[in-house]
């Protein structure tokens, strides 16, 4: 019987060691620390010369200097144009029992007084709009 002991002792050992030394290549930490670690601080070093400009230099990109705008004097100096619209009133859609009316007077700015006539050709097509917003905007 005891012969039966050792070799089933003996099994075990063989069994342990195949797997203890059955093992080649990299395991969980050494992956990490060998090629995850490494590709991680070289990403970040890549960002960090990207974000601070020094790699334009390396690269060769040409920095464009923003040039602000005047402001043009003339166009703030100059009052608009407007157009004074004929009073309206409009049902607004309401879900009480009273009604509700909206009456108002509206004056549109145009830039040029020489856009005043296609914007006239166009005016009932701009009440018609103005109207059918406000008793949308009601609900």
């Amino acid at each position: 019987m005891s012969e039966e002991a050792e070799d089933v002792g003996d099994d075990d050992d063989v069994a342990d060691g195949e797997e203890g030394g059955g093992k080649s290549g990299f395991g969980g930490k050494k992956l990490v620390l060998f090629i995850v670690l490494p590709l991680l601080l070289l990403g970040l070093g890549g960002a960090g010369l990207f974000f601070s400009g020094l790699l334009d230099s390396i690269l060769g990109v040409e920095q464009v200097e923003e040039v602000e705008e005047e402001p043009k004097e003339a166009e703030a100096e100059l009052p608009g144009h407007y157009i004074d619209l004929d009073e309206m009133l409009v049902t607004l859609a309401a879900q009480g029992r009273k009604q509700s009316f909206l009456k108002m007077r509206i004056s549109l700015e145009i830039s040029a007084p020489e856009d005043e006539a296609r914007v006239v050709a166009v005016m009932p097509r701009i009440i018609d709009n103005f109207q059918v917003f406000l008793r949308e905007f009601a609900r």
